[in-house]
């Protein structure tokens, strides 16, 4: 039942918080607004353990990408790894936007280990009645290492986006870029609620907060 509660609760916050719109008309807009974050720890969570939240995102105000809303949830698939996916929507383009993750454990923090250490690739594009259609995929390697109820992590990422007229289109124009970045984060976990922030720096500085529960 508390983790009823603490799910409702975290939908009735989404609903009233009215986001912003999002844009991923050029390449670099859609690195920003499609770009899978890790916010939260490195650490995988154990098989059968599910975690579900909200994320709000964001980045400078003269930017192209501004806040939107997104659904998450993650699942333990087996001791190392486990699968993430999110969805959100974009007034402003008519489009849906659902990406999909995979982090597994390379290193996990013990007596003899003072760190974590994971792999995340991730891949998430728009859906919907847009003429524009635009794709991003990336790779993460970060490291955490827990504070009791604090977890702190870094990592570095890899990414690459697509946007392109319709795939209908016989003969559709393409624009793509790719480049890195590096970012920042707190995780924070009390009970079945989980908190985290995270800053990115790419070609723009962006941010982004979650709240979720797990279970």
């Amino acid at each position: 039942m508390k983790t009823l509660s603490v799910a409702i609760a975290i939908v009735a916050l989404t609903a009233s918080l009215a986001p912003s719109h999002a844009s991923a008309q050029t390449p670099e807009s859609a690195a920003v607004v499609l770009r899978f974050r890790q916010l939260g720890d490195t650490v995988p969570l154990a098989r059968g353990h599910v975690d579900f939240g909200v994320q709000f995102a964001g980045g400078q105000p003269e930017s192209s990408a501004r806040n939107i809303t997104r659904f998450g949830a993650r699942v333990g698939v087996a001791d190392r790894v486990d699968l993430g996916a999110w969805g959100g929507y974009s007034s402003v383009m008519n489009d849906g936007m659902a990406g999909v993750d995979v982090k597994v454990a390379l290193v996990r923090q013990s007596a003899s280990m003072p760190i974590s250490i994971s792999v995340r690739p991730s891949f998430s594009t728009t859906l919907g009645a847009s003429d524009r259609w635009a794709a991003n995929t990336g790779v993460d390697l970060s490291i955490s290492r827990a504070y009791g109820r604090f977890a702190p992590y870094a990592g570095v990422a890899a990414t690459s986006s697509l946007v392109t007229e319709h795939l209908l289109n016989l003969d559709p124009e393409r624009d793509t870029t790719g480049h890195t970045l590096s970012f920042a984060g707190l995780n924070y976990t009390w009970r079945s609620l989980v908190a985290a922030v995270e800053v990115e720096k790419g070609t723009k500085v962006s941010y982004a907060f979650r709240l979720g529960t797990r279970f």
